[in-house]
Order: structure tokens, then C-alpha cells, then sequence
């Protein structure tokens, strides 16, 4: 993920990620899984928090300060967080885990509780919301387009949807459908240019059926266009 996000910022100025994920990834060097330990960090949880240059001397090694271009706060929306710990969610919960100092410039946040049941009436009120952001991120950027890169860990999704594929499946999240219907919305925004599809976390040998592959197809499609999603939702489109 961070080097696709470091790239389309480098790229484009005005680049943008959409990211779905039930854990933020947004973890501080001292926190979380080593408390008060600077030095260490778990990589896994914290390509956010590098891409963008707020983890201090430890992720500035893989992502040092004299880089091309880093995000902003405001370049991440997050949608699906359930399962934060402290040091992951300080970011989008606006409150830094250490000093409990509010943060003036959280990220965009839409956790799962607030889509539960992945109606319509929740489409609209997510899509909603990212309209919002794309529209202040264009005037921040001055721009009539902004580049979105999707960034989709398929734990977001719930387990019946894409079966034990996945390297932390739980239960709950949004459901597959749920996730087509919007990268298909926000494929059709005219202001929107879709630069990449990401995924991660996909264990082949557990995955049945090659369920899971048959869905990261889904919202390939869905958010790149290249295909009908509903061909690999119906199950048409093999492993």
C-alpha cells in the first residue's frame, strides 16, 4: 500500500485515497503492539501513518522526510474501521493516545457501526459524505479532477461474504454488494479519475473456492470499470 500511495502522490498532486479496511493502519512507533518502545512498530498497521510522514525516525527510514510527496490528513477517508486500538485510531478519532490532545485536522472517518446495515439509505449517506471530500479536496488542490487510488483490505468486508481467504477475517463489516454499488458510484463521478484498484491480505491456500479472489474481482471491476461486477458477484467469473 505505501509504495501505491507514495507513487500517485508523486504523480499527481492532487491524489487522493479511498481506503477500506476494519483497522486504520495508522499505528505510532511506541504504541500498540511495543508500548514505549520508539524504536519498534508493527509494519503491518502503520503504512498510513508513513505515507503520511507521522511516524517519526523509525518509519522515516522507509519513508524519509525528503520524500517526493507524502499525503495529508485530509487525502485519507477511511471507511469500515470496527476494530481500532488506541495508537491506530488517534488519526481519525482526533485524540492522540498519549497526551489526549485533540487533534485539529482528524481523517475522514466512516466506521462500520455507521453502515451496519449496508442499505441504501447508508450508500447515500456514505456517498454523501465522500462527496464532501472530494469537493474540499479539489478546491484545496485548485483542480477541476482528483485522482482517487482505492485501497481495499478485504477484511472489511464480512466473513460470509468472502469466506476464511483472508489473513484477519472477523465478523461484521460491509457487505460485498455494499462496496460494488459504491466504487461503482464513485467510478461515475465526472470529477473522478479511478488511478489504481489495491488489495492485500489475500491467503490462497485458505481460500475456498477462491471465493475471496472471485470478490477482490468484484471491486476491481466496480471501481475500474473493466468488467461487469455483477458477472464475478453471481459467481460467473471462476476462481
Amino acid at each position: 500500500a505505501l509504495g501505491r500511495v507514495l507513487a500517485g502522490k508523486n504523480v499527481f498532486p492532487d491524489f487522493i485515497v479511498l481506503d477500506f479496511d476494519k483497522h486504520p493502519d495508522l499505528q505510532r512507533p511506541g504504541s500498540g503492539d511495543n508500548p514505549g518502545d520508539s524504536s519498534a512498530v508493527n509494519e503491518h498497521a502503520s503504512w498510513g501513518t508513513a505515507a503520511l510522514g507521522e511516524g517519526g525516525p523509525v518509519l522515516e527510514a522507509v519513508c524519509p522526510p525528503n520524500a517526493p510527496a507524502r499525503l495529508e490528513r485530509r487525502d485519507l477517508f477511511m471507511v469500515g474501521i470496527k476494530h481500532p486500538d488506541p495508537s491506530e485510531a488517534y488519526l481519525s478519532t482526533g485524540i492522540d493516545p498519549v497526551t489526549g490532545e485533540r487533534l485539529h485536522t482528524p481523517i475522514p472517518t466512516v466506521t462500520a457501526k455507521e453502515l451496519n446495515y449496508c442499505e441504501k439509505s447508508d450508500e447515500v449517506a456514505l456517498e454523501k459524505k465522500l462527496r464532501e471530500w472530494i469537493d474540499e479536496r479539489k478546491t484545496r488542490y485548485g483542480v477541476d479532477t482528483v485522482h482517487i487510488g482505492i485501497e481495499d483490505d478485504p477484511d472489511s468486508t464480512r466473513f460470509e461474504d468472502i469466506g476464511p481467504g483472508n489473513t484477519m477475517p472477523t465478523d461484521g463489516g460491509l457487505t460485498s454488494l455494499f462496496k460494488i454499488n459504491v466504487l461503482e458510484w464513485l467510478r461515475s463521478q465526472p470529477d473522478v479519475r479511478i488511478a489504481y484498484y489495491g488489495t492485500c491480505e489475500l491467503m490462497p491456500e485458505f481460500d475456498q473456492g477462491g471465493k475471496l479472489q472471485r470478490q477482490i474481482k468484484c471491486w476491481a471491476a466496480a471501481a475500474l470499470g473493466f468488467a461487469d461486477p455483477q458477472y464475478y458477484y453471481k459467481g460467473y467469473g471462476g476462481g
